[in-house]
């Protein structure tokens, strides 16, 4: 049970550490000018991408919150010698059931945003990600 737990703690904190990637401001890669040149991007398209962010960013940080809120709850009651599974279990849903909440925030703007480039552009902004998921 104790390995479990662990295993479990080590899982979430791993998650939570990608969350960042889903709502900061520094990932708006709209806003880099190498992106925007070589997707060839026009100013509407970087004004529409903007708008749609925003739209989206007070509840992609609100999420985030509540899962870093819950996840505290839930490390307290892994600390605790009184808390019995259910208590644990519960709390861990809540988590898991956050996180699923805050990627289809996510998914859902990257939906919109799609919808504002091309073919062409979709497919080499793709090109740019997978090649950028390998160098790691």
């Amino acid at each position: 049970m104790r390995i479990y737990r662990t295993l479990y703690l080590i899982l979430t904190i791993l998650m939570i550490s990608q969350i960042p990637a889903f709502a900061g401001a520094k990932y708006k890669w709209w806003k880099n000018s190498d992106v925007v040149s070589n997707l060839q991007l026009s100013p509407a398209q970087v004004s529409t991408i903007e708008q749609i962010f925003n739209l989206h960013k007070t509840k992609l940080h609100e999420t985030k919150q509540f899962i870093i809120q819950k996840q505290k709850e839930l490390n307290q009651k892994l600390k605790d010698p009184q808390s019995d599974k259910q208590e644990i279990s519960n709390l861990a849903e809540q988590v898991d059931v956050l996180k699923l909440q805050l990627g289809k925030i996510h998914r859902n703007m990257q939906l919109e945003i799609r919808e504002v480039l091309t073919p062409d552009q979709r497919k080499k902004l793709h090109e740019m990600w997978s090649g950028r998921k390998h160098k790691k």
